[in-house]
């Protein structure tokens, strides 16, 4: 499967930047407006490997209606009200994350 230019860890390298601004924020906040199935995916995966790695801890709620569980991602011991995830949007546009160094 060809990637094209996309780098490896692009996912990755937003999420713990993010965190550098932020407590703790919802994933889908770095998906642009009309993301993928694919994007989203791959940003779960990320999500999952920095979990694994002990670099980020993860909080899933699950919604009523179309939306799913959502993922919030912080890092390792800190504390966050739900009402602080919904504070904080913010979309990082996609030009950002594929231009990212690293």
């Amino acid at each position: 499967m060809n990637k094209g230019c996309v780098r490896k860890g692009k996912w990755q390298r937003a999420i713990v930047a993010e965190l550098g601004d932020r407590r703790a924020f919802y994933v889908r906040d770095l998906l642009p407006s009309g993301y993928s199935r694919a994007q989203y995916v791959a940003l779960l995966r990320a999500v999952c490997l920095l979990e694994e790695r002990g670099l980020v801890q993860v909080c899933r709620y699950m919604t009523w209606g179309n939306d799913g569980a959502k993922v919030a991602v912080s890092l390792p011991g800190v504390e966050f009200e739900r009402k602080e995830l919904r504070a904080n949007v913010n979309k990082v546009p996609i030009w950002n994350l594929v231009n990212m160094e690293g």
